[in-house]
């Protein structure tokens, strides 16, 4: 367990320059310096408190969470986010439009059908399934509750309002509808995904916390990376329009 201990704090203070730094490389801004410096000291200060106090604290949750939890978000709205809010604050304002006409949430038939009927096979299985009768329940409680959402969230996400206008503006909002339909796709997959292996993690028995643990780490990286890879999307399309207004 020592790297838990030590690799999972030292994980989550790297990841605001990761995700941030993987930004800056899709969309070509600069501006990393201040991140990496905050993010280096961080790491220092948590090698050297680790070293000075030994395993008898470093081992306690409150020291890993400390340094984990509060260090992951001290560096990402500190240090990281404003490098993001910075570049979209130096583009010109770009007019928005909300569609009078409802969009559609492009997915296939029977999208919001078969995560219900998996549900519902997943729950009858719990029947005899190992562990207490609470955790089942809790697990396809927490399960439908979660898809009952993801069917509420996603007509709203398709109705967000979106840069229009610029020299081509048919071709804008067709890149705009291909980057609606990605990102529905994927929240899509991942929530139902998500909800479904919540609903059946009682079947994991007694190695369910760590199998939970890593998936549920998994999952939440996928969905991080999902949305350092949409933040920069929404960029790039931004300044294309930006850059579109000028030459014209």
């Amino acid at each position: 367990m020592e790297w838990f201990h030590l690799g999972f704090p030292a994980l989550m203070l790297i990841m605001p320059a990761g995700s941030i730094a993987l930004w800056c490389y899709l969309t070509g801004v600069r501006g990393l310096t201040r991140t990496m410096i905050a993010t280096a000291v961080a790491l220092a200060g948590f090698a050297l408190s680790a070293v000075l106090l030994g395993p008898d604290v470093y081992r306690q949750s409150w020291f890993r969470n400390l340094w984990a939890m509060g260090g992951f978000f001290v560096l990402l709205w500190g240090f990281g986010m404003p490098v993001i809010r910075n570049a979209f604050q130096a583009l010109p304002e770009a007019p928005r439009t909300i569609s009078l006409k409802p969009r559609r949430v492009e997915l296939f038939r029977g999208a919001f059908v078969w995560p219900f009927v998996a549900w519902a096979i997943l729950s009858v299985s719990l029947i005899w399934a190992p562990g207490a009768v609470w955790a089942r329940c809790l697990g396809a409680g927490l399960g439908l509750m979660g898809l009952i959402l993801l069917r509420v969230v996603l007509p709203f996400m398709a109705q967000e309002p979106e840069p229009t206008g610029g020299p081509d503006p048919e071709g804008l909002a067709e890149r705009q509808r291909e980057f609606r339909r990605q990102r529905t796709l994927f929240m899509y997959w991942l929530m139902v995904i998500l909800n479904l292996f919540i609903t059946g993690m009682v079947w994991l028995g007694l190695s369910g916390a760590w199998v939970g643990a890593v998936g549920g780490s998994m999952i939440g990286l996928a969905g991080g990376l999902f949305g350092v890879w949409a933040d920069a999307r929404r960029y790039l399309l931004r300044k294309e329009l930006a850059s579109a207004e000028m030459q014209a």
